[in-house]
């Protein structure tokens, strides 16, 4: 029997590597890595790790950052230097939790950040989360590789032979969908993680995701970028994997402090989903959700058509959602309610945060929005 590529990363063992110069901690990580069913394996200095990743590539890697010979923030951008480490997601682990050391370490190319002393749960949860979303992302990539391969191979071909061509073309597109599956699992996937560090939310990304659908399509943004916002708009609080759940399932009003490190979720969602051509709507709806009309709003303070219009599209989606789900520091509304305060205000908020235009779609299709709720209430 033929095993895919696939199937055998899959039924691997992960490979994880772990760099600290403190003994304790090494062997605290390895036997709890090693116990979660992991291949682990140690090092007490960035010299020999960089050397035994170079030999063989892990599934990730968890370093602290004062180290001796070099920092982890140094050793971190040593990796992902090497081609074949690029992709290779890393874990700080530190004591260091000043929001420039974050800043800091994401810059460097890491994926998380995890401040000492740290929860074993939290680890491995993280730990397991960013390994399935490299596994996802190395199989997206293959599938692209493959893809361009037989785009080359049949562009010759289509020269030859016109009836072979429309073969070949509706081979691609299938291919093509096939791919297109396999981002938006990857996209949903990463929500979800996001997810499980915030308050008891259900299906909130997907009700998002199918009102920012709605109020793109009703004031008429064309076919592809509706339903680019209504698959990425899911990513909007990716961001919140970063912050401590701490902070979400708090009862009572938020310090100064707190909400700071709250609103660093909206930066930190940009640095998680990156560059990638592909995402770039649901990059700028991460960033700028929470911009208001009237300025109001952060992480910049934009004001008017300064905010991208997927932003202001799912800035009012995000708000009715948080208004009729339950919170730890509120209870549910109903519709009626909700549509109240979106559209008259209740002191908090106020119509002046929305625009105009979408506020107008959302008082149109209110009646969908209150079906979609009651039927992705889960």
């Amino acid at each position: 029997m033929c095993l895919s590529l696939e199937h055998v990363e899959e039924s691997r063992k992960p490979r994880v590597v772990v760099v600290d110069d403190q003994p304790q901690i090494l062997e605290l990580l390895r036997y709890m890595l090693l116990y979660s069913g992991n291949d682990v394996f140690s090092f007490s200095t960035a010299t020999a790790a960089l050397e035994a990743v170079e030999r063989n590539q892990p599934d990730i890697i968890l370093m602290d950052i004062n180290m001796p010979e070099m920092s982890g923030f140094q050793l971190c951008e040593k990796i992902k230097q090497k081609p074949g480490l690029k992709e290779t997601p890393v874990i700080f682990l530190s004591g260091m939790n000043n929001p420039e050391d974050k800043v800091h370490g994401f810059r460097a190319g890491a994926v998380d950040y995890i401040t000492k002393p740290f929860q074993l749960d939290e680890v491995q949860a993280r730990v397991s989360t960013h390994i399935r979303l490299a596994r996802a992302e190395a199989q997206l990539r293959h599938q692209n590789e493959q893809l361009e391969q037989t785009v080359l191979l049949r562009t010759t071909e289509l020269r030859m032979d016109i009836e072979e061509r429309e073969r070949v073309e509706a081979r691609l597109a299938v291919q093509i969908e096939a791919t297109q599956e396999a981002l938006n699992y990857t996209i949903y996937a990463l929500a979800r993680a996001a997810e499980s560090n915030d308050e008891d939310t259900g299906n909130h990304i997907l009700r998002v995701g199918e009102f920012s659908g709605l109020i793109a399509e009703q004031i008429g943004l064309d076919d592809k970028l509706v339903q680019a916002v209504r698959v990425q708009s899911i990513l909007h609080d990716v961001g919140k994997i970063h912050t401590h759940p701490d902070i979400f399932k708090k009862t009572g009003p938020l310090t100064d402090d707190e909400f700071a490190r709250m609103k660093e979720h909206t930066f930190a969602g940009t640095m998680i989903i990156g560059n990638n051509e592909k995402l770039t709507i649901g990059r700028s709806i991460a960033l700028t959700h929470h911009e208001k009309w009237d300025g109001s709003g952060y992480p910049y303070g934009l004001a008017g058509e300064q905010i991208p219009v997927e932003g202001r599209v799912t800035a009012i989606a995000d708000v009715y959602d948080a208004l009729r789900s339950p919170r730890p520091y509120k209870a549910a509304f109903d519709h009626a309610t909700t549509y109240g305060i979106i559209t008259e205000g209740d002191g908090r908020t106020i119509p002046g945060h929305f625009d105009p235009t979408v506020l107008r779609a959302f008082r149109e299709k209110s009646a969908q929005f209150e079906e979609t709720y009651e039927r992705l209430k889960g």
